[in-house]
């Protein structure tokens, strides 16, 4: 008896059902273009020395690969596209931060020790949890109890700030409590 095991990676079906379609071979984040002409995807390339990510696009039929945005190396991740496209936010070295990011052609190299466009750093302390607001106007991530938001215009620095605090604390047993407001 055979087992039939399906392809990993993107498929594509219709919203009203039947066979499903293989697009692309991606590993995360599948999301349509602003204009829905194209869908995007975050790769892994094992290839060289160090593991990088990469951000590409094909056609909806799977067609007309792009390779967009690229990682130098395992220490720069999470590649995160604002959902308009003029944003694309990472992880490097354990910060977060963000750029501005305009359609060229080209690959740009996404990093903010040796990119190819000015990054902004929206941590000191980590984060996890990154997330873009549905106008991509801002970007909001978690550390421990603490939601930040970065608020972005182009042609500026983002405005960091607490978003709000869950008061969330360890006691010496270890047993985690919660804090309501004062």
């Amino acid at each position: 008896r055979s087992i039939a095991r399906a392809k990993p990676g993107i498929y594509r079906v219709a919203v009203g059902g039947g066979e499903s379609r293989f697009v692309a071979s991606g590993d995360r984040a599948p999301h349509f273009s602003p204009r829905g002409d194209r869908i995007f995807i975050i790769e892994k390339d094992y290839a060289g020395e160090s593991p990088a990510e990469i951000l590409v696009s094909v056609t909806p039929d799977g067609y007309d690969r792009h390779e967009h945005l690229r990682t130098p190396d395992a220490d720069t991740s999470e590649l995160s596209p604002s959902p308009d496209h003029r944003w694309i936010a990472f992880r490097e070295r354990q910060q977060y931060y963000v750029m501005p990011w305009h359609e060229t052609g080209n690959r740009i190299t996404v990093s903010a020790l040796a990119g190819e466009v000015p990054a902004h750093r929206l941590t000191e302390g980590g984060g996890f949890a990154l997330a873009w607001s549905q106008d991509s106007s801002a970007l909001t991530w978690s550390l421990g109890p603490q939601l930040f938001r970065a608020a972005l215009r182009p042609g500026a620095a983002p405005v960091v700030r607490p978003l709000a605090d869950a008061g969330l604390v360890v006691p010496p047993t270890g047993y985690a409590a919660h804090r309501g407001p004062p």
